[in-house]
């Protein structure tokens, strides 16, 4: 009898781990698909900024505030408000503002570091208007060429505060 009963134990916490494990991976590919359709947003929010202001760029993410809504924020990261100011939004993302010409379509504008999704990966918004998914060890390979493209390519990189501060100075704003 207490074999049965240590059996049917085993075999419902057994359960609740797996049930557990696929809520929290549930919530994990929730979070990852969201933060696709934020950055969509950002990237309409790019186009129509530079329509209205004959091709520039913003100098900053918070410059397209009165295009989006709440969409700078990634939803990978838990735990912090979206609000770091009085009327600022928090920004989760790298930005990489360019002197026109861009050098290439294929080069990252937005990109959502490793640190949002847990250090499993993050998204990349091309000059193409392209919003790809990249594990860890790409993205930084990706983060590293940002950083040396700045000196070369007329560019600046743009980090909010918030992010800079959870990365720990990984990632900061650099130009010219």
């Amino acid at each position: 009898m207490t074999k049965r009963i240590a059996r049917a134990t085993a075999l419902v916490v057994l359960t609740g781990v797996m049930l557990v494990a696929a809520l929290k991976m549930g919530r994990w590919l929730l979070d990852r698909e969201t933060c696709f359709r934020k950055l969509c947003s950002v990237d309409l929010a790019l186009q129509m900024y530079e329509w209205g202001s004959t091709g520039m760029c913003p100098d900053h993410l918070e410059d397209l505030g009165h295009y989006v809504d709440g969409a700078l924020s990634c939803p990978g990261v838990h735990g912090l408000s979206r609000q770091t100011g009085c009327h600022s939004q928090r920004v989760d993302y790298i930005y990489v503002a360019y002197v026109r010409p861009i050098p290439s379509n294929s080069v990252p504008v937005v990109i959502c570091p490793p640190i949002n999704h847990g250090g499993w990966g993050g998204h990349v918004l091309t000059a193409e208007h392209d919003i790809l998914w990249h594990g860890a060890s790409e993205m930084d390979k990706i983060i590293t060429e940002v950083y040396m493209r700045v000196r070369t390519n007329h560019c600046k990189v743009i980090v909010g505060p918030e992010l800079e501060r959870r990365s720990r100075g990984r990632y900061t704003s650099l130009s010219e």
